[in-house]
């Protein structure tokens, strides 16, 4: 129940406030990043610490079961991302680099 209210809260907040936001490519390079170091971070700590994180790891222990799974994993939030970008376009029609454009006006203000 806690995930699904937040997913609803989110899909409110989505259609209620008109976000600037990234170009649809820096963002998406942005989502990948961070999934990246996430991925590296439970790695390192496996290194490290020589314990798992996430418990469910150690039942997957067949060649590249755990890559596959994080494969899945970073996947879906990339697809989260790109799902998240064309309702935000639908609602309230999006502006590509907008963070950028309200530099530039900032710019020429000054």
């Amino acid at each position: 129940m806690m995930h699904t209210l937040l997913g609803f809260i989110a899909l409110l907040e989505l259609v209620v406030f008109n976000h600037q936001y990234f170009s649809f490519n820096k963002g998406f390079a942005l989502c990948m990043i961070f999934a990246g170091c996430y991925v590296t971070w439970l790695y390192y700590i496996r290194y490290i610490a020589g314990i798992w994180v996430y418990p469910l790891f150690y039942r997957l222990t067949k060649p590249w079961r755990k890559e596959m799974f994080l494969s899945g994993v970073v996947s879906l939030l990339l697809g989260f991302y790109c799902i998240q970008h064309g309702l935000h376009e639908a609602v309230h029609g999006i502006k590509e680099d907008a963070v950028q454009d309200k530099a530039k006006k900032v710019r020429k203000i000054e």
